[in-house]
């Protein structure tokens, strides 16, 4: 009945049919909704990234977390005493409503990785990186002291931070001859963590 008055007050006396065949769509907003992470499994620890990458020098450091919905590995490559060496660091959050050690607001892993990235204070940005090819966004980054260079990759719900430094002669992070061996490294790296 309410139908047929509405329609008459708007325009006519035509039959819009019985309540029955009216849907209504709930409104959803933003905040409650989960985005799809892409990484869902445990990264590839440090022996496979080896075997995946294999123009890494020896693995001299590992270690694996994995706790609640944060997951991460951190390996360390270097060629001992004074070469060449490679830092991985590869963080992913999950899609966890009421994680107790996110902020209220944060229910997606999307979400918690771009506040990481964001947010990184840890090291010094040089500026973004316009023409990586891979990954959503990436910054050119380097400890306060130089010690060499760091790129930092956030893809979906994951921070991927790789560092190359060139051994006992230390190269300038702002440099091609920094950035063009960690540029080469990184992308063999992300493809090696890449879901399947």
């Amino acid at each position: 009945m309410l139908v047929s008055l509405v329609a008459t007050a708007c325009g006519g006396g035509r039959d819009l049919g019985s309540l029955s065949s009216l849907s209504v769509t709930p409104s959803v907003s933003p905040s409650a909704t989960v985005a799809q992470d892409k990484y869902v499994a445990m990264f590839p620890n440090c022996q496979e990234l080896a075997r995946k990458v294999p123009n890494l020098p020896p693995v001299r450091y590992n270690k694996d977390v994995s706790a609640g919905g944060y997951r991460g590995v951190s390996c360390e490559f270097a060629t001992p005493p004074t070469g060449s060496s490679v830092s991985v660091e590869l963080t992913s959050w999950q899609s966890v409503p009421n994680d107790p050690r996110l902020p209220p607001d944060v229910i997606s892993g999307q979400r918690a990785a771009q506040d990481r990235f964001t947010k990184d204070t840890d090291l010094v940005t040089d500026g973004a990186v316009r023409d990586l090819g891979f990954g959503e966004q990436a910054k050119w980054q380097r400890p306060s002291n130089d010690d060499g260079c760091y790129l930092t990759i956030l893809d979906g719900n994951a921070v991927l931070r790789f560092r190359y430094r060139a051994g006992e002669t230390p190269l300038d992070p702002k440099s091609e001859q920094c950035r063009g061996p960690l540029r080469k490294l990184a992308k063999s790296l992300y493809d090696a963590v890449q879901p399947r």
